[in-house]
Parts: C-alpha cells; sequence; structure tokens
C-alpha cells in the first residue's frame, strides 16, 4: 500500500481531520492534503513527524518494510501482502543485512546532523577566536585613546605656558621702543 493511502487510512481509523493531523504534526493542511492525494511525497523527517502525530510506528505509516529478525538475517515483508502465518521461504524477500532502509535513512540523517553540527561547532570557533581577536583590537584602541588623552592634556598645557608667556612678554613690551632716529 502506497504511504498516501497509509495516511489517509491510519488519519481517519485515529477519527481525525486534515487539520486535526496538520497541527499535531506542525504542517499546514494543505501539505497534508497533498500528502493523501500523492501530490507531494514528504521527506523522511515529514514522515517521523507525522508518524508521531497518528502514534503509529514509522513503518506502519510508510507501508513496510515490515522486518522480522530471523536466523540472524533480516527478512523484510509486507503484512498488507504476506501475512505472518503465509511467511515462509516462499515469501521472503533477500535477506539484507541489520541495516534496512529505514535505519539507513535514520542513519544518513544522523550523518547529515552531526555534519551540521561539526560546521556550527567550526563556526562557532571561528566566532569566539574572531570575538578575542576584536576584544585583542578593542584593547588596543582604548590603551590608544588614553595616549591621545594624555597627549592632549600635555598639549593643553603647553599651550596655556605659551600664551602665559606671551601675556607676559606683551606686558613687559608695553614701554615705548626707543626711536632709531634718537638714538643716533
Amino acid at each position: 500500500m502506497a504511504f498516501s493511502e497509509n495516511l489517509k487510512r491510519i488519519r481517519k481509523s485515529k477519527g481525525m481531520s486534515q487539520a486535526d493531523l496538520a497541527k499535531k504534526a506542525n504542517l499546514s493542511e494543505v501539505s497534508v492534503r497533498k500528502y493523501e492525494s500523492g501530490e507531494r511525497n514528504p521527506k523522511l523527517e515529514t514522515r517521523i513527524l507525522l508518524a508521531n502525530a497518528l502514534s503509529v510506528p514509522f513503518d506502519e505509516l510508510n507501508g513496510g518494510p515490515w522486518v522480522e529478525k530471523k536466523d540472524g538475517n533480516m527478512f523484510f515483508y509486507n503484512e498488507h501482502h504476506y501475512p505472518k502465518s503465509q511467511y515462509d521461504s516462499d515469501y521472503k524477500i533477500k535477506p539484507q543485512n541489520f541495516e534496512s532502509s529505514v535505519f539507513l535513512s535514520a542513519k544518513e540523517l544522523l550523518i547529515k546532523y552531526r555534519k551540521a553540527l561539526g560546521i556550527y561547532e567550526e563556526a562557532l570557533k571561528s566566532a569566539v577566536l574572531e570575538l578575542d581577536r576584536l576584544r585583542g583590537e578593542m584593547a588596543n584602541i582604548e590603551k590608544t585613546i588614553d595616549l591621545l588623552e594624555n597627549e592632549k592634556r600635555v598639549i593643553q598645557n603647553e599651550i596655556m605656558l605659551l600664551e602665559a608667556d606671551m601675556k607676559t612678554s606683551s606686558q613687559t613690551n608695553t614701554e615705548p621702543m626707543p626711536d632709531k632716529r634718537e638714538m643716533e
């Protein structure tokens, strides 16, 4: 049975409307309608959200594969086509390793998230290093500002001294200068 048919059948068996399911799965009602009609095929993450919202196992919603461990191998069968009572060698589908497509998808998802987390960790490390560098520059800027303020005070003091010297020299120069003709 296709995913879209399973989704609709399970939703109705739970007495839920499309709006109820959409709200519970934190999806839009349009998305749920398109998933049920088969117009759109949801990603793995969305399928997990829908299975959780419907309170059913992931495999049940997705139409199998149903997994049964037998003799250390994993055998896949679909309950809708192969009831357990008829399960024998005629109904076996190729034995697989422990990692079914569901497990592989989950593993791939975990690897993807681990890589994304690694990227975020690297970005965080870079941001911390940049922050430390900026703090160092800020400290240098603050030292430069302090030095410039000290230099400003020194210059202001020198200006005050020069102004004082100019006042005293202008007061001493207020006496009339002898005329050169008189000196001759």
